[in-house]
């Protein structure tokens, strides 16, 4: 069977490409039609795309859409043939449609290098109707780059934990076509100008910095964020988590040309001016696809002088592919068959970018954790004031040291690691008189995420979380506690507990040095913040309190510890947290930190008889076994704790800010509302062995 491709607009820049490549592909007996509005340039064009070897038939005629499309595609035709069209003929608001109607009208497929979810929406009928496949965005943007996102996707293990970034431009002419396709854009489908995909929605407000995607153009180019429809396409389907597009300008004097234009002070013939002038320098074109997913970054490359050659390449190849394979309806170029990756570079790197830990108090555990085996991201650094015990942490781990001195921008240190995956601020927030909000800030402003530790002031975490989406990174606080295995163990149990039974109380347990880890813990577990204000009563013994509220629909007393010893604040912490949760069918037991929790079965009696025999009394539930002791519980489940929270961090999406937020104010609240603690002296507890064997 013969195969014809049409091509409209063949005498311009992505016309005349796509008809070259057609002509140096095809074979014998095939042909190749080119159409346009001026039988001159048609005849330059095809002495242009022609070398006198054996190849297609080519041929020309005239096309004008003020005529009848239809009738002009048709006169082309020869029964039997199985027919494509390659449209180039823009803006796509005025040629698409009626192109594309007619074409299908004939029984051609067709391939156009514009196109819009507007256009798919309206074309889709019609295409299925007709038995055809429609391909739009058949061009380099849209076009290589969803194919080039989507081959890239395919690399990542778990694409629903995907950051990807996509930049792309260089320094190319404006044609007219080109002009007049964006000016239409202003006003009709463009894509949403500054917003990226998070979450599964279109967020407004993101800006870039010089850099996109591992490419750091020419100073001078013109970055803007642009969030394509093809890439929102593109990023539901994989399920992305995060995807931010950058169109990237080289050309400073079309750059302010467009915007005088689009201010209404200059003329679309001033901006091809300036772009004539720009075009004598050297012009090049880039797409750069870049994902982080865990450990894993892929990346995917391409680099020409021309990007309409180009676009006319990725035609002609969707077009030849539609005779092998084509798929009813109208859908975006990149998500068919026809998808053309050719003369991309692809990457997979599955080593993991280091981490810094500030402070060496409770920030050694973490450096010593990150240090060892199985890190989600390998200590590279220790920061801190210059201080013997920080140095001497460094050095033991075999890793940099860096002294803040009067910096908080730890990122500008001479020599500090550009690689930097995560830091983990451990040293004093702003609410206890410390300088941890400033360092966390200026490692944010580097793009580089941020994990915490708490106590930190409910509106530091919520400044500090707007300035991470500001810089496209992530930020959040920890407790610590959250992260270690035991702990999940009682959040998924109450969590299953909330779905499969009614919770009627929770009676937790902690101490008020970690107040309000154990609020997050419990605000995770139950899905729900304390609603209202707290009631706060005094306990029977000295420095304990009842504090009471409802959370969410969940009525909660907690039993707080209000003791403390001035000299070692943090050592007397007991409980760290502990919980009973009372549900209609028994009761949850956990007794904290380093345990799992046991259900206990209610026991119903009817008629003098156990209506259920085997109900468990004391039941394990999660996956053991834990540390029997303290000390391998610091030296085991610690370090999987904290390396939990940092692989938490690093495949993070939006996280739970709002919910953060909202408990750390009522934890102050309720801090500023109770007495200051009983002072007392904490001495190091005489071990207790079971009775039958301390004799």
């Amino acid at each position: 069977m013969t195969k014809t491709v049409l091509v409209s607009g063949a005498t311009g820049a992505v016309g005349s490409a796509a008809a070259a490549r057609l002509i140096r592909v095809l074979g014998q007996g095939d042909r190749v039609v080119l159409l346009g509005r001026d039988v001159n340039r048609l005849a330059a064009t095809v002495a242009a795309c022609t070398d006198g070897q054996p190849g297609p038939t080519v041929e020309t005629a005239l096309l004008d859409l003020k005529d009848d499309p239809r009738a002009a595609l048709g006169a082309t035709l020869i029964e039997g043939d199985l027919a494509v069209l390659i449209n180039a003929v823009g803006p796509s608001s005025v040629s698409t449609i009626p192109l594309a109607r007619a074409a299908l009208s004939l029984g051609l497929h067709v391939v156009d290098a514009h196109g819009s979810e507007r256009i798919i929406a309206e074309l889709d009928g019609a295409a299925r109707r007709a038995g055809r496949s429609v391909l739009l965005g058949a061009g380099v943007q849209p076009g290589l780059t969803g194919a080039m996102l989507t081959a890239a996707l395919r690399l990542v293990a778990d694409p629903s934990r995907a950051r990807v970034e996509i930049a792309v431009g260089g320094r190319q002419p404006l044609t007219t076509a080109t002009l007049r396709e964006y000016i239409d854009s202003l006003s009709a489908d463009g894509g949403w100008p500054g917003a990226v995909w998070r979450d599964g929605a279109v967020v407004k407000g993101e800006a870039c910095g010089p850099s996109a995607a591992g490419w750091r153009p020419p100073n001078g180019a013109s970055l803007s964020v642009h969030l394509d429809e093809e890439y929102v396409d593109a990023a539901r389907m994989a399920g992305v988590a995060y995807l931010r597009g950058i169109n990237v300008m080289d050309a400073p004097e079309t750059v302010r040309e467009l915007r005088r234009l689009i201010a209404g002070e200059a003329t679309a013939e001033d901006v091809a001016a300036a772009s004539r002038r720009e075009s004598e320098l050297e012009r090049y074109f880039r797409i750069a696809v870049r994902i982080r997913a865990g450990h894993e970054t892929v990346t995917a490359d391409y680099q020409c002088a021309d990007s309409y050659r180009a676009t006319g390449n990725f035609a002609a190849e969707a077009a030849l592919r539609l005779f092998a394979e084509a798929q009813q309806g109208a859908r975006w170029a990149y998500a068919s068959g026809a998808a053309w990756t050719g003369d991309v570079t692809f990457t997979y790197d599955l080593d993991s970018r280091g981490a810094v830990v500030v402070g060496a108090g409770f920030g050694a555990r973490y450096a010593e954790a990150l240090a060892g085996p199985d890190s989600p991201a390998p200590l590279t650094a220790i920061v801190g004031t210059g201080g013997r015990t920080g140095q001497a942490l460094a050095r033991d781990l075999g890793v940099r040291y860096f002294a803040v001195g009067d910096t908080t921008e730890v990122p500008s240190l001479p020599g500090f690691p550009r690689d930097t995956a995560v830091a983990v601020i451990a040293v004093r927030s702003g609410v206890v008189g410390g300088q941890g909000d400033a360092l966390a800030a200026g490692f944010l402003r580097a793009g580089i995420p941020v994990l915490q530790e708490l106590p930190v002031d409910p509106g530091t975490v919520a400044a500090l979380t707007s300035l991470a989406r500001e810089h496209d990174t992530t930020y959040r606080v920890t407790g610590f506690y959250e992260h270690l295995g035991s702990v999940r163990a009682f959040i998924d149990a109450v969590r299953s507990l909330i779905l499969r039974s009614t919770v009627t109380h929770v009676l937790l347990r902690t101490s008020h040095q970690v107040l309000d880890r154990a609020a997050l813990l419990l605000a995770e577990a139950v899905g729900a913040v304390p609603l209202g204000d707290a009631r706060i009563a005094p306990g029977a013994a000295p420095g304990r309190w009842l504090i009471s509220g409802m959370w969410g629909r969940v009525p909660v007393d907690i039993l707080l510890d209000h003791r403390m010893d001035p000299r070692d604040p943090d050592n007397h912490s007991q409980p760290v947290a502990a919980a009973v949760v009372e549900t209609a069918d028994g009761e949850l037991t956990w007794d904290g930190v380093g345990t799992l929790p046991r259900w206990s079965q209610r026991p119903h009696i009817a008629g003098g008889a156990l209506t259920d025999p085997n109900g468990a009394v004391a039941q394990e539930w999660g996956r053991g076994p834990v540390p029997p002791t303290w000390g391998e519980l610091v030296e085991t489940a610690w370090p999987e704790g904290i390396r939990r929270a940092v692989a938490g961090l690093l495949d993070a999406g939006a996280g739970e800010s709002r919910r953060t937020v909202f408990v750390l104010r009522w934890w102050l609240r309720v801090s500023s509302a109770l007495p200051a603690p009983v002072d007392i002296r904490s001495t190091p507890p005489v071990r207790m062995d079971p009775p039958q064997e301390a004799h």
